[in-house]
C-alpha cells in the first residue's frame, strides 16, 4: 500500500496584512533573525512590517523600510513548518503592492 502524503493548504485561513511593530512581533522575529534591540525597533519610524497570520496566529513576518522613493527588505523570517510554500513571495507581493501606491513611480529590483 502507498501512502501518499497530502499536500496542505492553508490559504483559506491564510492573512497577510500590514500589523504594527509590538512586543508580539519582534518576539516572533527574533526567533530567527538577529534583529536590533527592542527599544530601536519599536522607535524606528522607517520600520514597517507585514505579518502572515493563519487561523489568526502569526506564523511569517517581513520587515522593511522606506527610504528616497524605495523599498528595502531588511527581515523576512516564516516559522518552519510554513516554509517552502510561497508564503514569503506572498509577504514580497504585499510589500511591492505597498510600494506602487505609496510610490507612484515604484521601481523594483530583484538584486
Amino acid at each position: 500500500m502507498i501512502h501518499i502524503k497530502k499536500f496542505e493548504s492553508y490559504d483559506d485561513a491564510l492573512q497577510v496584512k500590514m500589523c504594527e511593530k509590538s512586543k508580539l512581533s519582534y518576539d516572533f522575529a527574533s526567533q530567527y533573525l538577529d534583529l536590533i534591540d527592542y527599544e530601536s525597533y519599536i522607535n524606528n519610524k522607517n520600520l514597517h512590517q507585514y505579518c502572515l497570520y493563519i487561523n489568526g496566529d502569526i506564523v511569517g513576518i517581513s520587515i522593511f523600510k522606506m527610504s528616497d522613493s524605495k523599498i528595502h527588505i531588511n527581515y523576512n523570517a516564516i516559522k518552519e513548518e510554513f516554509r517552502n510554500k510561497g508564503y514569503n513571495k506572498k509577504l514580497n507581493e504585499k510589500i511591492i503592492e505597498f510600494g506602487k501606491k505609496k510610490f507612484m513611480s515604484f521601481n523594483y529590483c530583484k538584486c
